[in-house]
């Protein structure tokens, strides 16, 4: 089964922040400042069958966190595991618009917060990974 993890996560996270594979230190500062934040979603391991794959994602947070605001970017990566017991839990489908369920989240790792670029040092990243299933 081939499915394409990572634009199923976009779609799926795309109204908590803006999504993307790739984090492009030079746009990020406006990225942050226009979405409220910036969700990097990057397939990392895991495999499956001709049924269902089993991928193991990391989800990186990308935020400004403020005097007003000093966990935002912790928030936001914690928001995201939410998504995911909400579908644990069964209050929200796991229907995203490619025609792929995910099903039985599982966090494994995080949030954890990790250096930010050199060259945004306002920018905090918190990163998780999670285990995932997705079927069509």
């Amino acid at each position: 089964m081939a499915v394409d993890v990572e634009a199923a996560l976009m779609t799926f996270l795309n109204d908590m922040a803006w999504t993307t594979t790739v984090a492009n230190y030079t746009y990020l500062p406006g990225l942050i400042s226009e979405h409220g934040g910036v969700l990097r979603i990057k397939r990392i391991g895991g495999g499956g069958d001709r049924d269902t794959d089993r991928p193991t994602v990391s989800v990186q947070a990308y935020g400004v966190d403020t005097q007003d605001n000093p966990r935002a970017t912790h928030d936001l990566a914690a928001a995201v595991w939410d998504r995911f017991l909400e579908v644990l839990n069964g209050n929200r489908s796991g229907w995203v618009s490619e025609g792929v369920l995910i099903e039985n989240p599982d966090k494994t790792s995080g949030p954890v917060e990790i250096p930010g670029p050199q060259t945004s040092p306002q920018i905090v990243i918190y990163e998780s990974l999670f285990s995932l299933t997705f079927s069509n």
